[in-house]
């Protein structure tokens, strides 16, 4: 899939999904700059951003209430900040990355916080989304679940999504022909972090 060549970001992350993210963009002809979310600048002049906050679902441990809570609001004010430089352009592709813990086998107290800095988050991109949808600028989601340790909980094609796919989807939600879907957000079954 080739489109007009971009200023691409893929913001944060670790592993292989940064990694294949940056080659397949590259692959597409866009300029590709992988930062880690310390390093961003001010503003955020890129026209496809993929902001990866992967980190939450990497561990099965407890996650404490003001980490997931502060999570959510960076999360939230990097991707404003770039819908700023892509409303001036008329042109932008938003591709939040996001992992949630998986379920665990008993109810804890860090559960619901992060449960709902999740759904926050979720929902205030969403608004994000439908507000700068009118100056050329999509915003979708993309959460990595990981199956509940010890149950065999995949989906109805019994495997999870590999990096690969995964990155796949995010270079189709960042092409020029993706501009009809906004708001959306795609849910995986992924051990991808």
């Amino acid at each position: 899939m080739r489109g007009t060549a971009r200023e691409a970001l893929v913001l944060g992350g670790r592993g292989d999904l940064p990694r294949m993210l940056a080659e397949r963009l590259g692959k597409a002809g866009h300029r590709v700059t992988c930062l880690q979310a310390d390093d961003a600048p001010d503003p955020l002049a890129a026209d496809l951003l993929v902001h990866l906050d992967t980190t939450l679902g990497d561990s099965r441990e407890p996650v404490e209430p003001e980490h997931a809570l502060s999570r959510a609001r960076a999360a939230f004010d990097v991707i404003q900040r770039a819908t700023a430089t892509m409303k001036d352009r008329a042109f932008g592709r938003i591709v939040h990355v996001r992992s949630v813990p998986p379920p665990g086998p008993a109810p804890s107290l860090t559960g619901p916080t992060s449960a709902f800095a999740s759904a926050g988050t979720l929902g205030m991109l969403q608004d994000l989304a439908r507000q700068v949808a009118r100056f050329g600028v999509t915003l979708n989601m993309v959460t990595l679940t990981q199956p509940p340790a010890g149950r065999d909980s995949l989906p109805p094609l019994q495997r999870q999504a590999t990096v690969t796919e995964v990155a796949g989807l995010v270079e189709m939600l960042c092409h020029d022909e993706a501009g009809f879907m906004t708001a959306q957000s795609f849910s995986l079954v992924s051990a991808v972090s």
